[in-house]
């Protein structure tokens, strides 16, 4: 089994994935827990978890989630404010590889601003307890139908600032598997640009608009290359220093 993020991102891999194998789609937390516990053959986690995990997780040279400019899903929002030197940005536990990002950014542009971990996931909550939210995935493209002011688009950000990619998810597996099954999964990634359509009739079915999706699927790339590779090796060591 293949088990892949269940978010808006990762629909066309879903689609694609399922020509070659069964597939789960879970949380990234839990695709880490089925590949450790060999209840997965290979799983996409958090970049972070993969960094926390190298000693007993193969990262494999082929699907990712990562964006080339803007990203749209990962996003700081206010009801209307701007965001200041010490201003406080309320983000949720399921955030870490983006508020790694976020946190990058800050050093450079806000470097009184602090993140704040709080136990909400929504734009709703989340602006409930501090001026400004952290929010990302699928409630952060809700968020562009809602009345709120978008500050900060990350992964934008985090390129301009570093030249290199955001990346925010990674496949990973416990055993090495081989050249022909590495094969067969960067084949099905590559197809995934064939069901760009069937994806966005999906999204527009969970309530988003067919304009942001069409925008998101140009933003989110999915393929392995040297950049990419280069993007995780600079996030490793930024994230030692």
């Amino acid at each position: 089994m293949i088990s892949l993020i269940n978010l808006v991102h990762s629909y066309p891999l879903h689609y694609a994935m399922r020509e070659i194998d069964e597939i789960g789609i879970n949380s990234p937390q839990e695709n880490l827990k089925l590949v450790k516990e060999g209840e997965a053959e290979c799983g996409m986690v958090s970049l972070l978890d993969y960094f926390r995990n190298m000693d007993s997780l193969k990262l494999i040279q082929g699907p990712n989630i990562h964006s080339r400019s803007r990203t749209i899903s990962t996003i700081v929002i206010s009801k209307g404010e701007n965001l200041y030197h010490g201003a406080r940005i309320a983000i949720t536990a399921q955030t870490e590889t983006t508020s790694f990002y976020l946190e990058q950014i800050l050093k450079v542009e806000f470097p009184k601003a602090e993140t704040i971990k709080m136990p909400y996931s929504t734009a709703k909550e989340l602006l409930e307890e501090e001026q400004f939210a952290l929010v990302i995935g699928d409630e952060a493209l809700r968020a562009y139908s809602q009345n709120y002011r978008i500050l900060i688009d990350v992964g934008l950000h985090y390129s301009l600032l570093t030249s290199y990619y955001p990346v925010y998810a990674v496949m990973v597996s416990k055993d090495q598997l081989s050249d022909e099954r590495i094969g067969e999964i960067n084949k099905a990634t590559l197809n995934s640009k064939n069901f760009i359509q069937n994806s966005i009739r999906d999204g527009e079915n969970a309530g988003f608009s067919k304009e942001l999706l069409s925008s998101y699927y140009r933003a989110i790339g999915y393929h392995f290359d040297d950049v990419i590779r280069r993007s995780i090796d600079y996030a490793y060591l930024t994230l030692k220093k």
